[in-house]
């Protein structure tokens, strides 16, 4: 990836200049200040080169400068820098404004494939920076470790402690993001824990809530089947009272079939007509026995009516004892235990039955009683009256015989119809207890249902907590691959090889191969152990034998190694090569020996890069033969001049 072009304006030192940056060789860039001359080559807008460049790309600079900051002080206005990228057969121009005229603070980005422009800005400028990016192939720190070394950013690594080389090569190698990973790792793997918690007390709660059900379940069966026993108990007493009825009736019914009604009509004709010949007396005794039957009549209806009566009274006895037999059962409805409070209104109602029925069963006794105290006094006057007439006797003998016959038939009839309805009052009572319906059914049934929707309750909330479960062992496979022992020591383990390759590189340049920096990672304690702890061991073949032995020429010499082969592996984060080196007054305090295979690494970084740019004071024009000399003139404008050494 090259840099053909950059066009700067109003930004920072320079007023305005356009650079060529690809495939220049190795460049010397030079300045002179001819409005401050107390400043010398300072201030002139040298490094602002390399930065115009990071600002056009990332719209901040290596050192964190942004927005109105970049803009010429004397200007105040119209900053913009315009930069060329050549990728293969793609070519594409970013421009960036601040407080500009026309372009305001925009950014913009287009692409040229040889036939045709497409317009690659988006409506946003952070939506633009990730195209921008996108094309780059890298972020703004790995491009400026890639492309910029300077004196300010060239740490004293061998000097420095286990743990701030620690975080430099983390840094370098990009180990350091992981540690972000791991932390949004960890953070979800705890979330998720947090989730696994909440549904395994979901799963628990409908566990309980299905156990629960299953006890009603369990109680309300045992209590359905206790009524249906209850039922069992009432219907073999019912069916034990009706038993020994129906022989009673059945006898009672041969009895009165054997009795030849007519014939005793009959006969008390033939009586009542040879007493008529007596008269008078006849019609008074006719009149008498009349009274007497129709005494008798009223007396057996009253029996009747009290039979009656005592068999209502007996049905009411049992309503009654039905609805107090419901206290304790569950409400069909809700399947909660009824109350004597709840039953009290039925009750009541049935209460009020038995007492008017125990009412009317004393009334018809009365009136039986009164009635059987006429027959006695209409049987009196009869006879009293039949002593006083002329002797029939016989024949009155005779029919009293009969009328007795018929009286006998007619309580064989009286009685069987009393057996008759006490046996149908029994039976209506068996065939409601049997047509009953069991209370603890319909619980039976919501429960049933209740507990097919609690199982598929909890059965979708353990399959939750399996699912949950896996998620927490995928989270916790996340959190190990990226803590400290998974990729990140794997990357650690890469990197030592690399940075020990290219500090050999270099170092066998700037000190003929006399001076090694070995980078490690792991250190052997007393024991032998081997222990993580970051360090350069340095060794010179023909001095010192580490590093504060050296002299300070061979410090800066190791310095400048080992700040190279950083950077260098900085550069290998960067998806896309750089075809563009910077190095910034890299030669300071060098000897004409040190300066000399210094000028061996960046002629060998200019063959790899095709540009390399040595910003510097000293006079380099010896070793460097392009020089690019960068002016601030008296009206402070900005002149840039190529020239050859």
């Amino acid at each position: 990836m090259k840099f053909p072009e950059l066009e700067i304006n109003q930004f920072m030192a320079i007023t305005h200049a356009k650079v060529s940056l690809a495939d220049r060789g190795l460049v010397l860039i030079q300045g002179q200040n001819h409005a401050d001359t107390s400043a010398d080559s300072n201030g002139v807008g040298k490094s602002s080169i390399a930065e115009a460049l990071e600002w056009c790309w990332f719209g901040e600079t290596a050192r964190g400068i942004s927005g109105d900051a970049v803009i010429n002080r004397d200007a105040k206005k119209d900053t913009f820098v315009k930069s060329t990228v050549i990728d293969g057969h793609m070519t594409y121009t970013a421009t960036r404004h601040r407080k500009h005229k026309t372009g305001k603070n925009t950014f913009t980005l287009k692409q040229f494939d040889g036939m045709k422009e497409t317009d690659l800005t988006k409506g946003k400028d952070a939506l633009t920076q990730l195209e921008a990016n996108k094309i780059i192939g890298c972020s703004l720190d790995v491009f400026a470790a890639s492309i910029y070394a300077g004196q300010e950013k060239m740490p004293d690594l061998p000097a420095m402690t286990d743990k701030n080389l620690k975080v430099i090569i983390e840094e370098a190698s990009g180990a350091s993001v992981l540690e972000g990973a791991y932390k949004a790792a960890s953070k979800t793997m705890n979330d998720s824990e947090k989730v696994l918690v909440t549904k395994r007390a979901a799963a628990q709660l409908a566990r309980n809530e299905l156990d629960f059900i299953k006890n009603q379940l369990v109680s309300t069966t045992a209590a359905l089947a206790q009524w249906e026993t209850d039922r069992g108990v009432r219907e073999a007493t019912l069916k034990a009272s009706i038993a020994p009825l129906v022989p009673v009736i059945r006898q009672l019914k041969e009895d009165v079939d054997k009795v030849d009604k007519a014939k005793i009509d009959a006969a008390i004709a033939d009586c009542d007509s040879k007493i008529a010949l007596v008269g008078d007396e006849n019609a008074g005794l006719a009149a008498l026995d009349k009274a007497l039957s129709d005494a008798k009549v009223y007396l057996g209806a009253y029996s009747n009516e009290v039979a009656m009566h005592h068999g209502a009274l007996t049905r009411a006895r049992l309503a009654l004892a039905s609805v107090k037999h419901q206290v304790g059962c569950p409400c069909t409805s809700c399947g909660r235990p009824l109350t004597d409070k709840e039953l009290a209104a039925a009750t009541a109602d049935k209460q009020s039955y038995v007492d008017a029925y125990e009412k009317a069963v004393t009334e018809a006794e009365e009136k039986y009683l009164a009635q059987d105290t006429s027959v006695n006094d209409a049987q009196r006057a009869r006879d009293d009256f039949a002593a006083s007439m002329t002797d029939i006797t016989a024949v009155v003998a005779q029919r009293s015989v009969f009328e007795r016959e018929l009286a006998s038939y007619n309580d064989l009839l009286r009685s069987q119809q009393s057996y008759v309805n006490q046996a149908k009052n029994l039976r209506d009572q068996l065939v409601a207890v049997q047509a009953e319906t069991n209370p603890h059914k319909p619980s039976i049934e919501r429960l049933t249902k209740q507990a097919e929707v609690a199982e598929k309750k909890l059965t979708e909330a353990e399959a939750a907590v399996i699912e949950q479960e896996e998620d927490v062992a995928l989270n916790a496979e996340v959190v190990k691959i990226y803590g400290p022992a998974g990729v990140r020591a794997t990357i650690l383990d890469d990197v030592t090889p690399f940075l020990n390759s290219q500090s050999a590189k270099y170092l066998t340049i700037l000190s003929d191969g006399n001076i090694e920096a070995t980078w490690t990672t792991l250190t052997p304690d007393a024991k032998g152990v081997l222990k993580e702890k970051f360090s350069i061991d340095v060794t010179n073949a023909t001095g010192g034998d580490n590093y504060k032995a050296l002299s300070g020429g061979e410090k800066r010499k190791v310095r400048i190694a080992t700040a190279l082969a950083l950077q260098d592996l900085v550069a290998t984060r960067a998806t896309k090569p750089i075809d563009l080196w910077i190095g910034d007054e890299i030669d300071d305090a060098l000897d004409s020996s040190g300066l000399e295979r210094l000028m061996q690494i960046l002629e060998e970084k200019a063959r790899e890069r095709g540009s390399v740019f040595v910003i510097s004071h000293n006079e380099l024009r010896d070793h460097i033969k392009q020089v690019l000399l960068v002016e601030k003139l008296a009206n402070k404008t900005t002149k840039i001049t190529e020239m050859a050494a």
